[in-house]
């Protein structure tokens, strides 16, 4: 008797469009003088990649994934997406957006934005209350 998985599924399986880009999963971190955000790019050519940081600070990283198309494929389970994917993070100002560097290793492109001169943030220390009353 055959697994039930293994049995033909009807066309269900197959992903349907959506109204626009998918978007891709993203860490975003600070560290020293630079903001790094990581972007899971798994399976997307790294040529199709494209990266731009506004003035305002919005990262917008646009890429495609193309969709495997050999006929003798019976999809169980599909759940990346193809086609067009876009993700856009508001990082705020304070960014030097002159020296952006990207990267892309083994399915993770990597953004390194170093801040601007004097863009450290302040610590303010925290006092006690005291109970004068």
């Amino acid at each position: 008797m055959r697994p039930r998985f293994l049995e033909p599924r009807p066309q269900s399986a197959t992903p349907r469009p959506t109204a626009g880009p998918a978007t891709m999963p993203v860490d975003v971190y600070r560290t020293g003088e630079h903001c790094v955000v990581h972007v899971e790019l798994a399976g997307v050519d790294p040529g199709s990649a494209d990266v731009e940081l506004s003035d305002s600070g919005e990262l917008t990283v646009t890429a495609y994934r193309t969709a495997r198309t050999d006929d003798q494929l019976r999809w169980r389970l599909r759940e990346r997406p193809t086609g067009l994917l876009r993700r856009r993070i508001q990082l705020g100002r304070g960014l030097d957006p002159t020296a952006v560097q990207a990267t892309h290793n083994d399915g993770v492109l990597t953004v390194t934005i170093p801040l601007r001169d004097g863009e450290q943030p302040r610590r303010i220390p925290v006092g006690r209350q005291r109970d004068d009353d």
